[in-house]
């Protein structure tokens, strides 16, 4: 699947939905779900660090030493390389489910909005 940076850094953000929750789901789509749920939050964890490593590039660390404060004369080059960032596009090894898969499954609004992006109905 085809997703643009912006997507997936949103799509790790929404599954987080499915940390420490308790469902139980058939072998396969649990199976599919969780390798799906791998895949996004890695390759969101590898857009944070170049979102970080731009940042250090052309900021200087805030007083707390957990980020930066990216100086005025930088902040439009940061801009950017960041919209540049977000806007590449990676090809995901998603596993598209059939909205039938999940027929009587209890998921809650949060959890299907997080994951209606690997439905096809």
């Amino acid at each position: 699947m085809i997703l643009k940076n912006q997507k997936t850094y949103e799509y790790s953000q929404k599954l987080s939905v499915f940390n420490n929750c308790n469902i139980k789901l058939p072998v396969r789509i649990n199976f599919f779900l969780q390798k799906n749920i791998r895949t996004i939050i890695t390759a969101a964890t590898e857009i944070e660090q170049t979102k970080m490593s731009i940042a250090a590039e052309y900021g200087v660390p805030n007083e707390t030493q957990t980020g930066y404060d990216i100086p005025t004369e930088n902040i439009q080059v940061v801009n950017q390389e960041l919209t540049d960032l977000f806007n590449l596009e990676q090809d995901l090894p998603i596993h598209i489910f059939k909205l039938d898969d999940f027929e009587g499954l209890e998921l809650t609004y949060q959890q299907m909005s997080a994951i209606m992006f690997m439905i096809e109905e």
